[in-house]
């Protein structure tokens, strides 16, 4: 229990503050269905559910999809942390290459080319299980505050001043509470558990980024951080003007241009709501049935960022897969009544005005 040797501390910590984060989940879950323990994904796709065998996903999901779609995402993360690579993401007119582009529109298997993002996680796993990193106060202190002199003992203030002994990489300069072994193993440890445990979902992030591993990423940034320190201590500040300078590069030419080929993807933009207000005729809000049996779910994925999950906004979305027109009507009296003809992933109005692709 003790502050700067025992790994339960940061243990209890980072369990605290998921817990708190967690309690949101069931409280979303009984606001937007009325059950704590709801899958809201199952409401959509009874398949959409962590397992393994027939029912966990569109195919049945096994222990070797999951392990191949992880060796995919990962060769995808390994470029998206930082944004480094082994090649251009931008060809010589300045645009995404279309291999590129038609892999992060379309594709999931490996990114082509290789990630390098990770290229200072095993130097800083290295640092952080030593537990010898030293700091010199002289260099830390250097520049931002006077390093503390210590007088010997008995000395009457006339004696040599000594250098104190450098310390562990704690505080500013490195992990603080915890220990670094402590903090090392624990950050390390999350990343690894978090992978292992989406083995289990049955489709991988590739279409969205890292997003199943979002949380992992501070504690890898934390890892590869490690070598940075260590080698500015040696070199000098410059190594982080340095780096800031890449990462600045690499958002510019790697991360902005990335994230915009997602750009209205699934057909998800303004234009079909914009088109539901433009029909509306009184200030009631606005009921839009979705009719159609084959109704997916970018059909109506603008509407659902107009739509509150309290189902008290301007605007609701609902979909009728026939027989429940009834019932949703009953649900909302007052509303304005649109109805639009669903097929596929496209959306068409009475007056022929339709949004989205088959």
């Amino acid at each position: 229990w003790r502050l700067g040797g025992s790994i339960l501390f940061p243990q209890l910590i980072l369990a605290l503050s998921t817990g708190l984060v967690l309690l949101l989940i069931p409280l979303y879950n009984t606001l937007a269905s009325g059950d704590p323990r709801q899958n809201l994904y199952t409401l959509v796709w009874a398949y959409d559910q962590v397992g393994f065998g027939e029912g966990y996903g569109r195919n049945g999901h096994t222990l070797s999809k999951g392990i191949q779609q992880m060796r995919w995402d990962l060769s995808l993360t390994a470029t998206d942390l930082f944004g480094w690579q082994s090649e251009p993401l931008l060809g010589a007119d300045g645009q995404v290459r279309p291999e590129l582009t038609d892999h992060l529109l379309n594709q999931g298997d490996y990114w082509p080319p290789v990630g390098l993002s990770w290229l200072l996680l095993p130097f800083g796993l290295w640092l952080g299980l030593r537990g010898k990193n030293r700091v010199d106060n002289r260099r830390v202190g250097q520049g931002t505050k006077n390093p503390t002199l210590t007088l010997p003992a008995g000395g009457g203030g006339t004696g040599t001043p000594s250098i104190p002994t450098p310390t562990p990489l704690t505080g500013e300069a490195g992990w603080g509470l915890g220990g670094e072994r402590a903090w090392t193993l624990l950050l390390a440890g999350f990343a690894v558990v978090l992978v292992g445990l989406h083995v289990a979902y049955w489709i991988g992030s590739q279409r969205y980024s890292t997003r199943y591993y979002f949380e992992m990423l501070p504690a890898v940034a934390l890892l590869s951080a490690l070598p940075i320190v260590w080698l500015a201590q040696r070199a000098g500040r410059a190594v982080y003007s340095a780096l800031a300078a890449l990462l600045l590069f690499t958002l510019i030419s790697y991360s902005l241009p990335r994230i915009a080929v997602l750009f209205r993807f699934n057909w998800i933009n303004p234009d079909f709501t914009t088109a539901v207000i433009a029909r509306r005729h009184s200030d009631a809000p606005v009921l839009v049935i979705l009719n159609g049996t084959d109704v997916r779910w970018r059909a109506v994925g603008s509407l659902l960022a107009e739509t509150s999950p309290l189902l008290d906004s301007p605007i609701v979305a609902a979909i009728d897969y026939g027989g429940m027109r009834a019932a949703i009507l009953a649900r909302f009296p007052g509303y304005q009544v649109m109805d639009v003809i669903a097929n596929g992933n496209r959306v068409c109005f009475i007056d022929g005005a339709c949004y989205g692709e088959i």
